[in-house]
């Protein structure tokens, strides 16, 4: 790319604001013949954002004058034009998150902005970081002065703005600076599962507060448990333990080894012990709760349990879906259910003649069609279902 003032690999825009993502292949085609720009419409210039706006500018500056048609094509180049400000008319339209970014890099537009009051407590603390003398102007704002406590406790006694603050500013606030919890008496604000999540992974202290345990979900409990295993209690007391499936139970045991002894109740947990630790199978007494699912995770791994599995229906659905050179050692047959059929039909069609009738006769349209079309076999079953239908509807 060129060194033009729009050089966007001097100046990369910030992943919140303007995500990485493959350049439009509209821009490339004008990138590399500018003719082709006739193409578009004036809804396709509208949608292209600032970042695009850059790129194109960079390697086409003779585009401004048609960037100037468009918010994101203003915000383009006053990011590295500042000196045709003049010309601008669409201040009123930016949002606010690109005000903030457009102070970080050119504050002298300041008093153009009329979105302060919108700008987010993150938007404040990044703006406040590139241009701190923005900090008066902060302590206008309820989220202004939640930015500045953040990195600035010291500054406490200056804020008048205690009582504007909601639960987002607490609970940014708390996260980083807990000893401001006197100051706030109002917990139940924090209503929702993952305000606590977020909370009590960097201050376990607080959880007496809480008042929702039993409204956590897995994905809670395991955030929590990784950051501060000091809560398992907790999680004894309000059953977070059951709502593990297999890969929360890897994650906990990778970090957390200490809790395998907890893992040993759950048949997710021995699914993820077993996989790493083939040794401790003679202390499992969950197999018989193993689904197919499970059974054919931990066989992929650890191939050694297939004498076991041959003991369970669903350990057999599980080795004949994969290995169905030992189906001459199966007697479990008429203990499959319709979905274990269905995907051992699918995978391995040879197995047709094992499959009872009261499963064919199960199915409907739409999967004969699919068995059909794997196998030639499958639509002399299909006739033979239909016959057998058509008898009993006689009889």
């Amino acid at each position: 790319m060129s060194d033009t003032p729009y050089d966007t690999t001097k100046d990369p825009a910030p992943a919140g604001l303007f995500p990485p993502r493959a350049t439009p292949q509209p821009l490339l085609d004008i990138i590399k013949n500018p003719a082709s720009a006739g193409n578009l419409t004036d809804e396709d210039w509208s949608e292209i954002i600032s970042s695009d706006w850059r790129e194109l500018l960079a390697a086409r500056p003779q585009f401004i004058e048609k960037a100037k048609e468009y918010k994101n094509g203003w915000l383009a180049i006053l990011l590295d034009h500042p000196e045709l400000a003049a010309e601008c008319a669409m201040w009123s339209k930016f949002h606010f998150d690109e005000w903030r970014y457009l102070l970080e890099k050119q504050p002298q537009f300041a008093d153009k902005c009329a979105k302060w009051n919108n700008f987010l407590d993150d938007d404040w603390r990044k703006l406040l970081a590139a241009q701190p003398q923005f900090i008066e102007k902060a302590k206008k704002y309820k989220n202004g002065w939640a930015a500045i406590l953040l990195e600035h406790p010291e500054l406490a006694d200056k804020c008048d703005k205690w009582s504007e603050f909601d639960a987002c500013n607490w609970l940014q606030l708390l996260e980083k600076q807990p000893q401001f919890a006197g100051k706030f008496g109002k917990w139940g604000v924090f209503d929702d599962p993952d305000d606590w999540r977020f909370l009590l992974s960097a201050q376990p202290q607080f959880a007496d507060k809480c008042r929702i345990w039993d409204e956590f979900g897995h994905w809670d409990w395991l955030d929590i448990l990784l950051k501060q295993p000091q809560l398992a209690g907790k999680c004894d007391e309000h059953g977070g333990w059951s709502k593990f499936d297999f890969d929360d139970w890897c994650g906990l045991l990778k970090k957390q080894p200490q809790f395998i002894e907890k893992a040993k109740g759950y048949k997710y947990g021995w699914l993820a012990i077993l996989l790493d630790h083939p040794e401790l199978a003679a202390e499992c007494a969950m197999w018989s709760k193993f689904d197919s699912n499970l059974w054919l995770a931990l066989l992929r791994k650890q191939p050694q349990f297939i004498e076991k599995a041959k003991g369970y229906k669903y350990g057999w659905a599980a080795i004949l879906l994969e290995h169905p050179e030992f189906a001459g050692e199966c007697g479990m047959w008429d203990k499959f259910y319709s979905y274990h059929w269905r995907a051992l039909l699918a995978a391995q069609p040879q197995l047709a003649d094992k499959c009872p009738d009261k499963i064919y006769d199960s199915f409907g349209n739409a999967f004969w069609k699919q068995l059909e079309e794997i196998d030639p076999v499958f639509k002399k079953k299909h006739v033979l279902s239909l016959q057998r239908k058509r008898t009993q509807l006689e009889a």
